[in-house]
């Protein structure tokens, strides 16, 4: 179960047999969308909208003008978007995981055709997608850090650039002909 869509299940039944097709529905409204579902939906479209904007940002910048200071908000931006991505895991603590309404259905459906070879566990487990997450966590993560690290280059080079000013000799036009 994800947080826009579902797997489901049909099982046909025939004189030769069971078959199950396997197939992908969004919510419809038989399904109360209870509040943990909607802030992990919400946190995982903010994650992309902090994210996606800043990295694209940062991507089209970087081909505009490559010597250009990186924004001090970029590195934050990063970091909010790795919360946000965190909190869409909130959908572990919704309905959806918890007492699923589907899930009974479908059990009760394979009780009545014997068994079938499929389990329908009661509670939620990561899949594909809860693993695509920790995945992009950890990549929103490293890229907090490499924009964190390049805004302190940067800061330090100003600051020893700030140095060597005064140091350096003045050049009046003219005076060295």
């Amino acid at each position: 179960f994800g947080i826009w869509t579902y797997q489901f299940w049909t099982i046909a039944t025939s004189v030769s047999g069971s078959v199950i097709f396997e197939s992908c529905h969004s919510y419809g409204s038989e399904y109360e969308v209870d509040s943990f579902m909607k802030m992990a939906r919400a946190f995982s479209t903010l994650a992309l909208i902090f994210g996606g904007t800043f990295l694209f940002a940062n991507l089209i910048s970087s081909c505009i003008s490559p010597l250009q200071n990186t924004p001090r908000i970029e590195a934050p931006a990063f970091l909010l978007a790795m919360i946000f991505q965190s909190l869409s895991f909130l959908i572990l603590h919704s309905s959806i995981c918890k007492n699923n309404t589907f899930i009974a259905q479908l059990i009760s459906d394979t009780e009545n055709l014997g068994t079938v070879g499929m389990d329908f566990p009661d509670t939620c487990s990561l899949s594909t997608g809860g693993k695509c997450t920790i995945a992009s966590i950890v990549f929103w993560f490293m890229a907090f850090l490499s924009s964190s690290m390049g805004v302190v280059a940067e800061k330090k080079a100003e600051k020893e650039e700030e140095n060597t000013l005064g140091t350096e000799p003045l050049i009046l036009p003219g005076e060295n002909l």
